[in-house]
């Protein structure tokens, strides 16, 4: 296995790890076996289904580096626990970084930085905006950086692996969902897929739009915002004043616990 292969392999599993959690981790007979879509040789076109199976221990303690978006959330902390306990596992060294939200993009391109200067070998990047990071990672790549990214969707830029949800495809079955679960009833709906410019929101919102498209559910408004509660709720709030006739709010976790409390509140 080439030196690149074999970091490329580390960093997927510390991801990966992420997405199931073990509940002795240090055991790799604890591990709970699952599938993934991988793309062949970076090429979403070529898709096919494998069993992932973590490697037992790192060749070498390699010197890696992750940059979050921020650590606000359940969601990132669940990644950062998952990335570091598989780090530990490997045996490598690891930096961890956030930036503190989805409006801090000039302190990740700091801490993208930060990381090279460090001497990592590889960078993890959940990247705030894709093309905000472009071109950082493509200096990355001529520098033979191992660049993977985490959760967010990097499609456009050059870089080693991605390991990411389908963004798209989630908001249209969410759609595809709510037609089935409402039938016939006619209904008013807003999204809030969460910051624009991040490339997922717009991708997770395109999604749920072209479902949309037909039935009887009617997209009334678009509301872009950082992924928070409190964020949301002033969303959520300032939306069930505009449209009186609201009866479907739709969007990520932040939003749908937003809006709990706000309906609540407006006595709906």
């Amino acid at each position: 296995m080439t030196k690149k292969r074999a970091l490329q392999s580390v960093l997927a599993a510390a991801f990966l790890s992420s997405v199931a959690v073990l509940p002795n981790a240090a055991q790799a007979k604890d591990w709970w076996p699952f599938k993934i879509n991988a793309a062949k040789g970076g090429d979403l076109k070529k898709v096919e289904t494998i069993d992932y199976v973590p490697l037992e221990k790192a060749e070498k303690p390699w010197n890696l580096c992750v940059l979050f978006p921020h650590l606000k959330d359940s969601y990132w902390v669940s990644v950062d626990y998952g990335i570091v306990e598989e780090a530990k596992r490997l045996g490598v060294k690891l930096t961890v970084l956030q930036a503190g939200g989805y409006d801090a993009l000039p302190k990740q391109l700091s801490q993208y930085d930060d990381c090279v200067a460090s001497g990592a070998q590889g960078i993890l990047v959940a990247a705030i905006s894709e093309a905000g990071l472009a071109a950082k990672l493509r200096e990355g790549n001529t520098k033979g950086l191992v660049q993977i990214a985490v959760a967010n969707p990097i499609l456009e830029t050059p870089i080693t692996a991605r390991i990411t949800p389908d963004t798209y495809q989630k908001g249209f079955q969410e759609g595809e969902y709510l037609k089935k679960y409402l039938g016939d009833k006619k209904t008013t709906a807003i999204g809030l897929p969460g910051p624009q410019g991040s490339g997922w929101a717009e991708s997770y919102m395109a999604g749920f739009r072209d479902s949309t498209e037909t039935g009887n559910i009617k997209l009334v408004a678009e509301l872009y915002g950082e992924p928070g509660v409190p964020q949301s709720l002033r969303l959520v709030e300032d939306a069930l004043q505009t449209y009186p006739d609201l009866n479907v709010i739709w969007g990520g976790a932040a939003a749908a616990e937003a809006a709990v409390s706000a309906v609540a509140d407006a006595g709906q």
